[in-house]
């Protein structure tokens, strides 16, 4: 699989262009493209769009070409996951101690779209294609989508110059919308709709070969609601807490009243805001998570609370539980 060097040329051009200056919008990909809100005055997503031609061969995979225009929307992609858990943030800003905002998604966008060719290839190659139920539900995804840009149905050229000045063009909105459908009808064919045809067996072996863990946690946040961080008296506090609170629990003997009372902890206590919505914890692999905690993951032992594990963002009662079939497919 080759890949041009200019790639990381293009993607520091962008990156350093999306500098403060100008109401934005961008997309995230479910699956098809559509616009979020974004605080005025944090990156100027216009300036940086129009600083090259759309249809500029940026980097290949093989023989596909890679434009301008969709490597411009994995990168809006990215930076709005990033951003809906972290806020709005400069690109030089730190991510992790040792990797910056830009960097992660320099490194997430080549990552994404290896995958997405890498992907329809493997398919390519099994003989399996966008299926008729697919193509139908595109064009209702695409009416839906006239409806909710333009207000009713229009012709397929009005439609594309309303998303372009959205900055998503015609070529990427089709190619993430039947993209994202060719995939689900390729799990389909391979694993059932609902990964009936692919046992839990395989599922967690196939978890285990990649090094997936799984592990709950209560954070005890360092950071106060206004975004300032707490100082060293406070920080002593929280130490004696998260202390209080593995004491506590490690005196729970049975494995599944210890998952149960560590759930409810989770959610009385701690300020992780993603974990309320995975109470069944975090499946992650290497490199996922900060240094930090997923070392304590690595060396805990099944169903151990951890001591507290302090990171950036605070301290951290951790447990590990084993994978689940249903945890990994999700």
């Amino acid at each position: 699989m080759k890949k041009s060097f200019s790639v990381l040329i293009v993607l520091i051009m962008l990156l350093s262009l999306l500098s403060a200056c100008a109401d934005a919008s961008v997309r995230e990909y479910e699956p098809t493209p559509t616009v979020t809100p974004r605080p005025e005055g944090v990156h100027d997503f216009k300036t940086a769009y129009e600083s090259m031609d759309p249809d500029t061969v940026v980097f290949t995979i093989g023989k596909d070409k890679i434009y301008w225009d969709e490597l411009f929307y994995w990168i809006n992609s990215s930076m709005l996951r990033i951003e809906s858990q972290f806020g709005a943030m400069p690109l030089d800003d730190m991510l992790t101690e040792d990797e910056s905002f830009a960097e992660f998604i320099m490194e997430d966008v080549k990552t994404v779209i290896v995958q997405f060719y890498g992907l329809n290839k493997e398919l390519e190659k099994l003989g399996i294609g966008l299926s008729d139920e697919s193509k139908a539900q595109f064009e209702e995804i695409k009416k839906a989508n006239m409806e909710r840009y333009c207000g009713g149905q229009v012709s397929d050229e009005e439609f594309f110059n309303a998303l372009s000045e959205l900055l998503i063009s015609e070529r990427v909105y089709k190619y993430v919308s039947e993209t994202s459908l060719l995939h689900q009808d390729g799990f389909a064919a391979l694993y059932g709709p609902g990964g009936e045809k692919f046992s839990a067996d395989k599922t967690l072996a196939f978890a285990e070969e990649r090094g997936y863990m799984r592990a709950m946690h209560v954070l005890f946040s360092f950071e106060n609601p206004d975004g300032s961080q707490k100082i060293d008296a406070e920080k002593l506090n929280l130490k004696k807490e998260a202390e209080a609170l593995v004491s506590e629990l490690r005196k729970i003997g049975a494995k599944d009243k210890l998952t149960e009372e560590f759930k409810k902890r989770v959610l009385e206590r701690g300020e992780d805001p993603g974990a309320a919505h995975l109470i069944d914890g975090y499946y992650f692999t290497e490199g996922k998570m900060v240094p930090a905690f997923e070392e304590a993951v690595k060396m805990a032992e099944m169903y151990k609370v951890t001591d507290p594990v302090e990171t950036e963002f605070g301290l951290h009662v951790i447990l590990r539980l084993p994978l689940e079939a249903d945890g990994v497919l999700d």
